[in-house]
């Protein structure tokens, strides 16, 4: 977008500018930054001067853009492997220490207690469905109160995991109908929970729950 002068294109303008400075700019190019068919931010120059600004300066910024769209779309991708191959290292060191523990209820305790200060989160937990019941039990929990708490098949978000063998992300809990509010972890704002399968039966979820989205 090539903005010759905002007061005299004012009224044609696709958005009107916002400015709380009393020395507006008068002229702008605005320059899309684009990677992979998809905008992912912009590039912005402005004059206090009217009519600065020509196409010779919108295809020099369209360049520089492309370039600039690249290397952010790029630098992202690095960042993103690089956090990725850090978790699976964290997840093998994780495992390593679960495959020494034989004793269940410390299996079961350290494997929650492993994943929430690897990753951060506030709240994991553990559930695993009794044989022959809708009970599902937290076996393992980060938060003592829910530790042999229960839960029943299609109830709440565990409930459903566990009902139909599906990861389910809710990045926001008070917009989910299906989920279950626990008096002891009432600042809970986000919610992942994935099955335990064993074979072609689910046999639990573990339960993260964040205080943030």
């Amino acid at each position: 977008l090539l903005v010759h002068d905002f007061e005299q294109e004012h009224d044609q303008l696709p958005a009107r500018p916002r400015y709380t400075s009393e020395t507006a700019p008068r002229s702008a190019v605005f320059v899309p930054l684009i990677a992979r068919d998809q905008a992912i931010g912009a590039l912005a120059v402005q004059s206090f001067q009217p009519n600065t600004f020509t196409e010779s300066h919108v295809r020099l910024l369209s360049i520089i853009a492309n370039q600039a769209a690249a290397a952010i779309y790029n630098t992202r991708l690095l960042e993103q492997e690089r956090r990725r191959a850090g978790h699976i290292q964290l997840i093998g060191e994780i495992g390593q220490q679960i495959a020494a523990i034989l004793d269940l209820d410390t299996l079961f305790h350290q494997t929650v207690e492993l994943v929430r200060t690897t990753f951060g989160y506030m709240f994991v937990g553990i559930c695993v469905r009794e044989q022959n019941s809708n009970r599902i039990v937290f076996e393992g929990a980060t938060h003592p109160a829910l530790h042999n708490q229960h839960v029943h098949v299609g109830q709440g978000i565990i409930g459903w995991v566990v009902e139909n063998g599906e990861t389910l992300n809710v990045p926001d809990v008070t917009r989910d109908e299906r989920y279950w509010p626990l008096s002891s972890l009432p600042q809970t704002h986000s919610e992942l929970a994935v099955p335990l399968i064993f074979g072609e039966e689910v046999i639990g979820a573990i339960e993260i729950g964040r205080a943030h989205v």
